[in-house]
């Protein structure tokens, strides 16, 4: 059962745009990592849940017992450690969301996600165009262009597990070791980290 489910997160991930941006939001110790997030129309948040017991609930404010107002609502199950839960963000706007588990939200474990419309993701990508690392779907390798200004890459699976986390030293990285499938690619440049779904044939 545990299989299929990731099978079938895989394949819904698989037909997301490769230009759209995939975020991740960890949850533990009654926080969201990052609490705030600014992301572009129709990119996706995936949740990962690194310690407890939580969900993602952006549908009724626990603390007020009313709808958070956003432009969509959305709740998931509860669970434990691993995948938590993901959402494509087709509608722009201000989402405000919390965990209902227990007295978490009253504890400050509350999130809020700015989704930016399209026509600023149109200028934004005007702007930068490149893409961090080709191809994608990938092989056996993945190229870095601008390797020498990266700090650290680090792979993770569907499940939030870090499978791999280098420095690079060449432009070119081996993908050898890792199964065909969807991973997340955390990239750090210049302090600030970015998130790109990867695909293994």
């Amino acid at each position: 059962m545990k299989k299929n489910k990731l099978l079938f997160i895989g394949l819904m991930l698989s037909f997301c745009s490769v230009s759209a941006n995939i975020d991740t939001v960890n949850a533990s110790n009654f926080t969201y990592v990052p609490s705030a997030l600014t992301i572009n129309q129709n990119d996706t948040v995936v949740w990962i849940n690194i310690g407890g017991f939580h969900d993602v609930n952006a549908d009724i404010n626990t603390l007020t017992g009313s709808s958070f107002g956003n432009p969509v609502d959305f709740q998931s199950a509860s669970s434990g450690v691993g995948f938590l839960y993901q959402y494509i963000f087709t509608v722009s706007g201000t989402y405000n969301y919390d965990c209902s588990v227990g007295q978490h939200a009253a504890n400050g474990m509350v999130g809020t996600i700015n989704v930016l419309p399209l026509t600023a993701v149109a200028e934004a990508t005007q702007k930068n165009s490149s893409s961090s690392f080709y191809p994608n779907p990938a092989k056996n390798v993945i190229n870095f262009p601008d390797f020498n200004k990266i700090d650290q890459i680090s792979i993770f699976s569907l499940t939030g597990e870090k499978v791999m986390e280098t420095k690079l030293i060449k432009q070119q990285l081996n993908l050898n070791d890792l199964s065909s499938g969807v991973y997340f690619v955390k990239i750090s440049k210049n302090n600030k980290l970015t998130t790109t779904k990867l695909v293994i044939k």
